[in-house]
């Protein structure tokens, strides 16, 4: 009886990840299995009947886990398996994957398509082998495709019936170091977005047979009977105005935004890309300002806004804001300098006495270019309302320049420093008013 029911019915998976909008937090895809919890990239746009996440072919897809981060991939045999509805072929589509393809450097694995055929590609022993689906599938159809590979041969299956297999490949699967994700087909030197739904991903660590795939196509089906239906997906233009952020004191920040209706104010931010930090106010308006409490010096914040689309909050693709870089302009005319009052010092003082002389500028930004260790940078923010922006190719000057103007309470305010090659500075053309 026990071993009827394990050649009939697939074990747990390793990994399984349902894009469903219980499962994720705004940026984070939760592994119901295992723990690839996964960074949605793009924006959040859930569909329903079934749950499924839509991803846009332009810049949606779910990293899970970056190229250089420890993974826990299968070896010697895995099973990948999907529920995906394909809007767009493409030549390189990618369903789940972690892989590299750039010429004859090829390793990994990826479940994805082929124009209109579903594929499976593993390497074993430095190069890929790709297998094709015999049957081509419809655009905007619900499909269940599974690929298996058992250390001797690789079988796709496409609803729960075997539609090709292959022995060119044996032994291990050969990995280099490899972003893996859903929804994408991705390597160092290609990023090929899907255009359509995956409302399922599962991963195992063996090869399942074809009874227990036909069973799970089976048991699963019925849910993916109807077409998905493209969703309305809501932009930064939905809102209208912002979101802007201006961090307003060394420890407070702000945030504001307009919405063409009333609606609650929903902002999720954080320090990394999850967004850990939630507020929401029930209150309907369109008018919406939120303040940040205890920001961190020198931090990269990430945040998000919420705006509702059919009883649902949908989350705009997420902004980022340096907490060095204030938008405010303070007052530091009575700032003491933070630099020893010596020659170096006075000459900087001097030459900015002139520059102000000559030009007649103090608004706007500045650029100090070969800006040393920030004294003239500091000398002309000191007596004009001038945002500077200083750059240096030397790190140690850099380092002691942001010392000093963090110590004097400016940096970021008031003055930023860069450190980059002189010859290529990447700044576009009238972008300063003094340089």
């Amino acid at each position: 009886m026990l071993a009827g029911c394990a050649s009939g019915f697939a074990q747990s998976p390793v990994n399984q990840w349902v894009l469903s909008p219980e499962n994720i937090d705004i940026t984070t895809v939760k592994d119901l299995s295992g723990n690839e919890d996964g960074l949605l990239h793009g924006r959040m746009v859930p569909t329903q009947n079934p749950p499924a996440l839509y991803f846009d072919g332009t810049d949606t897809y779910v990293e899970l886990a970056a190229k250089d981060e420890a993974k826990s991939l299968p070896k010697s045999a895995l099973t990948a398996e999907a529920w995906v509805a394909v809007n767009s072929p493409a030549e390189w589509g990618g369903i789940v994957g972690c892989l590299q393809d750039n010429g004859s450097f090829e390793k990994g694995w990826v479940l994805g398509y082929n124009n209109n055929k579903f594929n499976f590609a593993l390497s074993t022993g430095g190069d890929l082998t790709y297998l094709n689906a015999s049957t081509s599938f419809e655009t905007g159809r619900w499909y269940h495709v599974v690929g298996t590979y058992n250390g001797s041969r690789m079988r796709i299956y496409v609803n729960g019936t075997e539609r090709g297999s292959n022995t060119n490949r044996r032994g291990s699967i050969d990995y280099s170091p490899a972003t893996f994700v859903i929804g994408c087909y991705l390597d160092d030197n290609e990023f090929y977005p899907l255009e359509g739904f995956i409302s399922e991903v599962r991963l195992y660590n063996r090869a399942l047979s074809s009874q227990q795939i036909r069973n799970r196509y089976n048991s699963t089906k019925g849910k993916h009977a109807s077409r998905p239906k493209p969703p309305v997906v809501v932009t930064n233009r939905e809102l209208s105005a912002g979101p802007y952020l201006a961090f307003t004191s060394p420890s407070e920040a702000l945030v504001r935004w307009e919405t063409a209706k009333p609606v609650p104010t929903r902002l999720a931010y954080g320090t990394t890309p999850t967004l850990q930090n939630r507020i929401n106010q029930q209150e309907r308006k369109r008018s919406h300002e939120v303040i940040l409490p205890g920001i961190e010096p020198g931090a990269m914040y990430h945040y998000s806004v919420g705006v509702e689309q059919d009883g649902q909050t949908q989350w705009l693709e997420p902004a980022t804001g340096e907490s060095d870089f204030n938008y405010s302009r303070p007052d530091i005319s009575a700032i003491e300098s933070p630099y020893a009052q010596d020659e170096r010092m006075r000459k900087s003082s001097a030459a900015a006495e002139a520059i102000l002389a000559a030009t007649g500028i103090r608004k706007g930004y500045a650029l100090d270019y070969g800006c040393g260790e920030g004294r003239l940078a500091f000398a002309l923010a000191k007596r004009t309302e001038l945002t500077v922006i200083g750059v240096t190719d030397d790190a140690g000057k850099a380092a002691r320049a942001r010392t000093a103007l963090r110590r004097a309470g400016i940096y970021g305010t008031r003055v930023t420093i860069h450190h980059r090659p002189l010859a290529k500075l990447g700044h576009t053309d009238n972008l300063f008013n003094l340089a």
